[in-house]
C-alpha cells in the first residue's frame, strides 16, 4: 500500500479548493454575461422624434441618481398652425403601478427643452412610463335652428385632447444629473445687446470728437483768412484749398488725442473770409447730435406678453373669485406702455384697467391686452367653475 505524504496531501487539497473557486466564478460571471446579452431593452418612443398635434416632441437624457428621476422633453412647431395647446406631461407611472407620481417641470432653458424632476420613485423599478398629452382649442356654437325649427341652444364642445406614451427601461438611464447648458435664446439675446450698446455709443463719440475736430479746424481756417484777406481778396477759391491743406495736417499731428482708427474730419469749403463762418460749419454738428439724441432715447414697443400666478398661464377660477394677469411690453425702456384690457364675455369674466379679472358665472372667457402704440395683442383663457 502506497502512503501519501502529508505535503503531497496538502498540494492536493490547495489545487482542488482553487479549480473549485475558479469554475463556480466562471459560471456566475458567464450567466451574467449571457444575460446582459439576451437582454432587450423595454425603452418605447424613447430617444425618438414623435408628432403630437402640430409639435414634434422628444425625450431624452434620462437619469436616475440620488433617488431622483429626471429627462428632458423637447417641444417645438412642425408647422405654422398653434391652434393646439403646447405639449405638456398628464402622468408619470413606474412599472405596471396606477399610481401617478407628482413631478416639476423647469422654466426653458432654450427654445424648446424643459427638464422635468420626479423626486422619490420606487428604489426598485424596472420601467418609467410618461404621458404627454396636447389638446385642441374648444369649439363654441352659437344658437342655431334644426331641420324642424326647434332651437339648438349655443354650446361648448370640449377640444379633442390627443396623447404620447414614452417608456423608458431603468437600464437606458444615466446614473449622473442632467448637465443643463444654455441654448440659443441667452445667446442671442447677449449678442443683440451687446450690438445695440454698441450701435448706441459709437454715434455719440464720433459725434464728440466731430465736433471738437470741427471747432479746432473752423478756428485755424478763420485765422488764416483773417491775415491774407487784405492780400488775396480776389483769389478766395485758392485760399479756400490752401486752409483745407492746413486742416488735414492738424488732423494728422500726434499731440492731438484723436482716434485714428476713424476719418479725418474735412470742414466745408470757405468762399469769404468773415468772422461768422464758424456758426455756419458747426450747425451741421448740432444737427447731428440732436438726431443721435432722438433715436437713442425713444425705444418703440415691439412685443408684449401675459403673465399670471398659475403654472404654463392656465388661469383656474372660481365664481367670485380674482386674480390679476400682468401685461410684460418689451423692451422695457419702451416710452408708451399704456396696454388696454378686454373681456370677450364679460358675462362670465371681467377684466378692469389694471389687469383684475373677477369670475362671473361658469365658463370660458378670453382676456385681451392691446398695447396703445403699434396695437400688439396677448391673450389668456379664463377658466370659470363653480
Amino acid at each position: 500500500m502506497k502512503v501519501v505524504s502529508p505535503k503531497s496531501s496538502s498540494k492536493i487539497y490547495i489545487i482542488f479548493t482553487v479549480v473549485t473557486v475558479l469554475l463556480a466564478a466562471f459560471f456566475l460571471t458567464s450567466n451574467r454575461w449571457m444575460q446582459s446579452i439576451t437582454y432587450k431593452s423595454k425603452s418605447d418612443n424613447y430617444n425618438q422624434t414623435l408628432t403630437l398635434n402640430c409639435y414634434n416632441i422628444k425625450i431624452t437624457d434620462a437619469s436616475y441618481h440620488d433617488n431622483i428621476c429626471e429627462f428632458v422633453l423637447k417641444c417645438r412647431l412642425s408647422s405654422s398652425d398653434t391652434r393646439a395647446t403646447y405639449p405638456e406631461i398628464k402622468t408619470i407611472r413606474f412599472d405596471d403601478d396606477l399610481t401617478e407620481y407628482k413631478f416639476t417641470v423647469s422654466e426653458k432653458y432654450d427654445d424648446y427643452s424643459r427638464k422635468v424632476t420626479v423626486k422619490d420613485p420606487p428604489s426598485d423599478f424596472k420601467i418609467m412610463r410618461v404621458v404627454v398629452r396636447s389638446a385642441l382649442p374648444d369649439t363654441k356654437y352659437a344658437d342655431a335652428y334644426d331641420e324642424f325649427g326647434e332651437k339648438i341652444p349655443a354650446h361648448t364642445e370640449k377640444g379633442k385632447g390627443y396623447i404620447r406614451t414614452i417608456t423608458i427601461d431603468r437600464k437606458d438611464m444615466q446614473k449622473s444629473a442632467i448637465k443643463i447648458v444654455p441654448g440659443n435664446t441667452e445667446s442671442r439675446t447677449q449678442t443683440s445687446t451687446a450690438s445695440s450698446i454698441s450701435s448706441t455709443t459709437k454715434p455719440k463719440t464720433t459725434t464728440a470728437q466731430a465736433v471738437a475736430v470741427t471747432t479746432k479746424a473752423t478756428s485755424q481756417t478763420t485765422h488764416n483768412v483773417s491775415e491774407k484777406a487784405a492780400e488775396e481778396s480776389q483769389t478766395s477759391t485758392t485760399t479756400s484749398t490752401k486752409h483745407q491743406v492746413a486742416t488735414a495736417e492738424n488732423n494728422t499731428r500726434p499731440q492731438e488725442t484723436r482716434r485714428y482708427d476713424e476719418p479725418a474730419y474735412a470742414p466745408e469749403q470757405t468762399t469769404g473770409a468773415t468772422h461768422n463762418e464758424p456758426a455756419q460749419t458747426l450747425a451741421p454738428s448740432a444737427k447731428l447730435t440732436e438726431q443721435v439724441t432722438t433715436t437713442t432715447t425713444q425705444p418703440r414697443v415691439y412685443s408684449i406678453k401675459l403673465a399670471t400666478d398659475f403654472e404654463y398661464n392656465d388661469v383656474q377660477l372660481k365664481v367670485g373669485g380674482r386674480t390679476q394677469l400682468r401685461a410684460e411690453i418689451e423692451p422695457d425702456n419702451a416710452i408708451n406702455k399704456n396696454v388696454k384690457w378686454e373681456s370677450n364675455r364679460p358675462d362670465i369674466a371681467t377684466v378692469d384697467s389694471n389687469g383684475n379679472v373677477t369670475a362671473v358665472s361658469k365658463g370660458k372667457a378670453i382676456i385681451t391686452a392691446t398695447t396703445e402704440e403699434k396695437g400688439l395683442k396677448a391673450s389668456c383663457m379664463i377658466t370659470v367653475s363653480q
